[in-house]
């Protein structure tokens, strides 16, 4: 099979949004992990009882996995902007790490957040 110039950039892309989207999961589940240790730490200073530690350890696994299930099952290439974009806004990657995608990859993820942010719930002040 023969590479075309056009496939050698978008292949070029891919492997740098895997990359990103690598260093996102890595940093979503430390986060996941440090939740479970700040539970287990007011568990050993007796904080909390033994059942508490144990229901929320678990519900906290049981949400964390659910997110992380939701968010990189099944993804492929044409989702990689969309995952991006979402782990842009949750804080699990900064815009420096956008830094060796093109500028058409770049446009697709802030087009992402920018759908993202007309979908979210308005604040109201009253």
């Amino acid at each position: 099979m023969t590479v075309t110039t056009k496939t050698k950039p978008i292949r070029k892309q891919n492997r740098v949004a895997e990359r990103i989207i690598q260093k996102g999961m890595d940093n979503e589940y430390r986060e996941s992990i440090l939740s479970l240790d700040r539970i287990i730490e007011q568990w050993k200073y007796k904080r909390i009882s033994n059942s508490s530690a144990y229901f929320k350890l678990v519900h906290n696994l049981i949400l964390s996995d659910k997110s992380i299930t939701r968010r990189y099952d099944d993804i492929s290439p044409e989702d990689y902007a969309s995952v991006i974009a979402s782990l842009l806004i949750d804080g699990f990657i900064s815009k420096e790490d956008l830094l060796g995608l093109d500028d058409d990859m770049k446009a697709e993820i802030l087009a992402c957040i920018r759908s993202k942010d007309e979908l979210a719930p308005k604040s109201r002040d009253f």
